[in-house]
């Protein structure tokens, strides 16, 4: 079963509710990426096939979901804050659990 947590960052106040990490439920894979170019983190699906993302495989490229353009790549918790660069907080409790 797959969760989302909540992100916040003290300094700058961003906030975003993302897994932090690879994730995986029974249909689909996560990850959380950090775009460069909108300074913001997203979950964005890796593989309709979780079980290979259980082995350790990785996609080569992952995309931002407002432009394939973008500088992005993966973000895990404990990570920094897309916009100030401080450390974000996570919230204790997951926010969505998902499969």
């Amino acid at each position: 079963m797959g969760s989302s947590y909540r992100f916040a960052c003290d300094a700058c106040g961003y906030e975003v509710e993302v897994s932090g990490g690879i994730d995986y439920g029974m249909i689909c894979a996560t990850a959380t990426i950090i775009c460069r170019d909108c300074r913001s983190l997203h979950t964005v699906t890796i593989s309709k096939r979780p079980w290979r993302v259980m082995d350790g495989w990785r996609p080569k490229a992952v995309h931002c979901p407002k432009s394939r353009n973008h500088a992005v790549e993966y973000w895990e918790h404990p990570g920094r804050c897309p916009r100030c660069g401080k450390e974000l907080r996570r919230s204790d409790e997951p926010v969505i659990l998902w499969d």
